[in-house]
């Protein structure tokens, strides 16, 4: 009796690359959105608060806290923006996490603080500092980013509770 044996030789072959996927679908999604509005806002924040920090003008260092929450949040903000579109693993697993409803949560009870404190000390100071326009606009913007630091907290807060 004889028997017939197929030998079947599979060859793969794989090519280095280098190239870098981005996950662009993640700024069509509402997470990505919200995270592409607090960078972009953040961003405008520090610059103006930046730009209108005035050293020689005690305020109770209310301009100050409000530069370093606004700088803080841009640098975290902009590192889960960019790992998002980098990582479609982050992009899926980070939403889940108790970490992003932290962070978010964070974000908003910091960034209301520092907005209505920065606003109280521009309004208190007048309008005859040539600073008051722009470190006005800084606090509504500021007050703004926690609102969407707030909603993003919200969604967090439900993506984690009940996985959806």
């Amino acid at each position: 009796m004889s028997h017939s044996v197929t030998v079947t030789r599979t060859t793969t072959t794989t090519a280095s690359s280098t190239a870098i996927i981005i996950n662009t679908g993640y700024l069509s999604t509402l997470p990505g959105i919200l995270k592409l509005l607090q960078t972009v806002i953040n961003a405008i924040c520090v610059g103006l608060a930046a730009y209108y920090f005035d050293r020689y003008y005690y305020s109770g260092n209310k301009d100050l806290f409000f530069l370093l929450v606004a700088n803080a949040f841009l640098i975290g903000t902009a590192l889960l923006l960019i790992s998002s579109l980098w990582s479609l693993g982050t992009a899926t697993i980070l939403p889940k996490t108790v970490f992003d409803y932290l962070y978010h949560s964070t974000a908003f009870l910091l960034y209301l603080i520092a907005s209505v404190l920065l606003l109280i000390a521009v309004s208190d100071r007048g309008s005859r500092y040539s600073s008051h326009a722009g470190l006005m606009t800084a606090s509504i913007l500021g007050l703004i980013n926690a609102g969407l630091y707030l909603f993003a907290a919200i969604l967090s807060r439900r993506t984690y509770k009940y996985g959806g």
